[in-house]
């Protein structure tokens, strides 16, 4: 059976883009229930996501990071960056295989067929390019709210070890320094399903996950063991919707480190909190509101499968002062057809999201708990 979140490839990437060094008419959504407050701090560079200035991932690898695009689209007209798109595994089943990437150049401004029945229509969207149809990110304004609105659509995909096709809005904690799990941290944002589509050629691809699309966020971390000093990457991942309606966890092993510790990705959704139906909604983008640190310590207290039998953290990753957040990716995930079959084509899957005042949200008088053993 298809594991939810096999994105390995994709995540050694990401992590290369880290440096681990300090650096100092509409319908409005509600709330985030968290919010920020006199002693809050916001722990990415870009709160609330106010810059829709964007740099485009082009799908490549130079020196072990994600090569993007030079610069930004010509419609944004500056180059203070906010967030950027990170796109993997986006081109068709054809040989040689046809990229579907987004690029600076690939937009429409005001296309009438972007009309939203809240927001309008999208100044900016932009298409996969060679098929429009694959995927997109579209820009709206709520105005009730002064806010930006990010759409991501995203269908089919190829199914490898390294996971599906994705397309993610990325960002790096703006102060390493600051993003110790030493106190709360709550993940807050506003959000909505927009469109779905979901089809099957083969009757196999309803169990095996060859036909899937999914929508999450995803932290890089790091823990330090006080011990030795070494560092070891981890990342969480939090499901907030999949077209097979699932909200399974899974505890994946990815590397076993120096002394026993191991680089795992974790994924989950905690009893008592949101997870949306793949059905497409209207009206208000609901508000969901995650406390990290009970997601972290969900990550420390599982067991995972090393090759060797079961592995667990050690007691010292228990104490979330020695663990850091690092970034933060969130986004789709989408597959068709799977390896080493690249062209045969299984059904379709796809998933349209609305995004909007993402906060990732550090209450420095609220002292985090510690993981209990």
């Amino acid at each position: 059976m298809r594991n939810l979140n096999s994105l390995s490839a994709f995540l050694s990437v990401l992590l290369a883009s880290v440096t681990l060094s300090s650096c100092g008419s509409s319908a409005p959504s509600q709330a985030s229930p968290a919010g920020p407050s006199s002693t809050s701090i916001d722990l990415l560079p870009d709160p609330g996501m106010h810059n829709p200035v964007l740099q485009f991932g082009n799908g490549g690898v130079a020196n072990n990071k994600a090569t993007l695009f030079p610069g930004t689209s010509p419609a944004m007209g500056y180059t203070d960056f906010g967030w950027w798109v990170t796109q993997w595994g986006k081109y068709s089943s054809d040989t040689p295989p046809i990229p579907y990437y987004l690029t600076p150049e690939s937009y429409v401004q005001n296309d009438q067929s972007t009309q939203d029945p809240d927001f309008g229509v999208a100044p900016l969207i932009f298409y996969s390019e060679n098929d429009p149809t694959i995927s997109h990110l579209a820009l709206y304004q709520d105005k009730a709210l002064n806010n930006w609105v990010y759409e991501l659509w995203s269908q089919d995909g190829l199914l490898t070890s390294g996971g599906g096709s994705n397309l993610f809005l990325s960002n790096n904690v703006s102060d390493l320094g600051s993003s110790s799990l030493d106190a709360d941290v709550h993940l807050a944002f506003a959000t909505r399903i927009k469109q779905q589509i979901l089809s099957f050629n083969d009757p196999a691809a309803l169990t095996d996950g060859s036909v899937l699309a999914m929508y999450f966020t995803g932290l890089t971390l790091n823990y330090t063991d006080p011990a030795s000093g070494n560092q070891y990457w981890q990342f969480l991942q939090i499901p907030h919707a999949n077209t097979w309606e699932s909200t399974a966890t899974d505890a994946q092993c990815m590397n076993l480190g120096s002394g026993g510790i191991p680089d795992v990705l974790w994924s989950g959704v905690l009893p008592g909190d949101t997870f949306l139906t793949s059905t497409p909604s209207t009206g208000s983008l609901k508000s969901l509101d995650y406390d990290v640190n009970k997601y972290v310590c969900a990550l420390v207290k599982a067991a995972y499968n090393c090759g060797a039998g079961a592995v667990s953290f050690p007691p010292a990753a228990h104490d979330l002062r020695n663990w850091q957040i690092t970034s933060l990716y969130i986004g789709l995930e989408t597959e068709n057809r799977v390896a080493p079959d690249d062209q045969v084509v299984r059904g379709h899957a796809g998933l349209g999201v609305q995004i909007e005042d993402l906060h990732l949200y550090k209450f420095p008088a609220n002292s985090g708990p510690s993981c209990t053993q």
